[in-house]
Protein backbone atom coordinates (compact mmCIF):
# COMPACT_ATOMS: atom_id res chain seq x y z
CA UNK A 1 0.00 0.00 0.00
CA UNK A 2 1.27 3.53 -1.21
CA UNK A 3 1.16 6.12 1.46
CA UNK A 4 -0.36 9.45 0.88
CA UNK A 5 2.11 12.34 0.18
CA UNK A 6 0.90 15.18 2.23
CA UNK A 7 1.73 18.82 0.45
CA UNK A 8 2.71 21.78 2.89
CA UNK A 9 1.95 25.09 1.57
CA UNK A 10 4.65 27.68 1.64
CA UNK A 11 2.77 29.77 4.58
CA UNK A 12 3.16 26.29 6.49
CA UNK A 13 6.74 26.04 5.85
CA UNK A 14 7.53 29.32 6.68
CA UNK A 15 5.43 29.07 9.63
CA UNK A 16 7.33 26.23 11.16
CA UNK A 17 10.60 27.69 10.35
CA UNK A 18 9.65 30.82 11.77
CA UNK A 19 8.54 29.26 15.32
CA UNK A 20 11.76 26.62 15.19
CA UNK A 21 13.90 30.11 14.81
CA UNK A 22 12.20 31.48 17.65
CA UNK A 23 12.79 28.94 19.88
CA UNK A 24 16.63 28.44 19.09
CA UNK A 25 17.24 32.38 19.36
CA UNK A 26 15.36 31.83 22.89
CA UNK A 27 17.23 29.04 23.75
CA UNK A 28 20.42 30.47 22.83
CA UNK A 29 20.02 33.34 24.80
CA UNK A 30 19.20 31.45 27.66
CA UNK A 31 22.35 29.93 27.51
CA UNK A 32 24.09 33.42 27.19
CA UNK A 33 23.22 34.62 30.13
CA UNK A 34 25.77 35.00 32.72
CA UNK A 35 25.19 33.35 35.61
CA UNK A 36 24.74 35.39 39.59
CA UNK A 37 28.10 35.49 41.17
CA UNK A 38 26.43 35.06 44.59
CA UNK A 39 23.34 33.19 43.80
CA UNK A 40 25.51 29.98 46.08
CA UNK A 41 25.82 32.62 48.79
CA UNK A 42 23.49 33.36 51.95
CA UNK A 43 21.65 36.69 51.61
CA UNK A 44 23.50 37.80 54.82
CA UNK A 45 26.80 37.24 53.02
CA UNK A 46 25.72 39.24 49.66
CA UNK A 47 24.80 42.20 51.50
CA UNK A 48 27.71 42.54 53.56
CA UNK A 49 29.82 42.33 50.72
CA UNK A 50 28.02 44.48 48.87
CA UNK A 51 28.34 47.25 51.63
CA UNK A 52 31.95 46.76 51.21
CA UNK A 53 34.06 49.84 49.44
CA UNK A 54 34.92 48.77 45.73
CA UNK A 55 38.39 48.72 45.10
CA UNK A 56 39.61 51.61 42.26
CA UNK A 57 39.02 49.98 38.69
CA UNK A 58 41.93 49.82 36.36
CA UNK A 59 41.86 52.32 33.77
CA UNK A 60 40.34 51.42 30.59
CA UNK A 61 43.12 50.58 27.63
CA UNK A 62 42.13 53.44 25.46
CA UNK A 63 43.14 51.23 22.01
CA UNK A 64 39.97 51.08 19.83
CA UNK A 65 38.65 47.76 18.82
CA UNK A 66 40.56 46.18 15.43
CA UNK A 67 37.99 46.68 12.14
CA UNK A 68 36.73 43.54 10.53
CA UNK A 69 39.04 43.78 7.50
CA UNK A 70 37.18 42.58 4.47
CA UNK A 71 38.99 39.77 2.67
CA UNK A 72 40.77 40.15 -0.39
CA UNK A 73 38.59 37.98 -2.72
CA UNK A 74 35.09 39.67 -0.88
CA UNK A 75 36.68 43.19 -2.24
CA UNK A 76 36.77 41.50 -5.57
CA UNK A 77 33.54 40.35 -6.13
CA UNK A 78 32.16 43.36 -4.69
CA UNK A 79 34.39 45.76 -7.44
CA UNK A 80 33.03 43.43 -10.57
CA UNK A 81 29.34 43.07 -9.17
CA UNK A 82 29.26 47.22 -8.63
CA UNK A 83 30.96 47.84 -12.38
CA UNK A 84 28.32 47.10 -14.17
CA UNK A 85 30.39 48.08 -17.59
CA UNK A 86 33.36 46.55 -17.22
CA UNK A 87 35.61 48.98 -17.62
CA UNK A 88 37.39 48.29 -14.69
CA UNK A 89 36.82 51.66 -12.98
CA UNK A 90 33.90 52.70 -10.88
CA UNK A 91 31.90 55.60 -11.65
CA UNK A 92 29.56 57.80 -9.47
CA UNK A 93 26.47 55.97 -10.93
CA UNK A 94 27.80 52.55 -10.22
CA UNK A 95 28.82 53.21 -6.57
CA UNK A 96 25.02 53.76 -5.90
CA UNK A 97 25.00 49.85 -5.20
CA UNK A 98 27.50 50.66 -2.72
CA UNK A 99 25.96 53.09 -0.21
CA UNK A 100 29.64 53.27 2.07
CA UNK A 101 31.81 53.98 -1.14
CA UNK A 102 29.17 56.26 -3.07
CA UNK A 103 29.13 58.67 0.44
CA UNK A 104 33.10 58.83 0.25
CA UNK A 105 33.62 58.84 -3.21
CA UNK A 106 35.53 62.12 -3.37
CA UNK A 107 37.52 60.62 -1.06
CA UNK A 108 38.12 57.72 -2.19
CA UNK A 109 38.71 58.79 -5.66
CA UNK A 110 42.17 59.97 -4.63
CA UNK A 111 43.42 61.01 -8.76
CA UNK A 112 40.14 63.24 -8.80
CA UNK A 113 39.55 61.06 -12.62
CA UNK A 114 35.92 61.02 -11.50
CA UNK A 115 35.95 57.19 -11.19
CA UNK A 116 37.67 54.62 -8.78
CA UNK A 117 39.83 52.52 -10.28
CA UNK A 118 40.70 48.97 -8.83
CA UNK A 119 43.66 50.03 -6.40
CA UNK A 120 41.96 53.07 -5.09
CA UNK A 121 38.78 50.97 -4.74
CA UNK A 122 41.86 48.22 -2.29
CA UNK A 123 42.66 51.08 -0.38
CA UNK A 124 39.50 52.13 0.81
CA UNK A 125 38.01 48.70 1.70
CA UNK A 126 41.21 48.06 3.54
CA UNK A 127 41.15 51.00 5.97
Amino acid sequence: MKAKRRYLSNFETRSVMLMAACAFGATGAAYAQTPDANAHRAPTQVIAQSTAPAAPAAPAAATPAPKAAMADKDIAAAFVKADKNKDGKLSREECDSLPAVAQRFEQIDADGDKSISRDEFDKAMKM
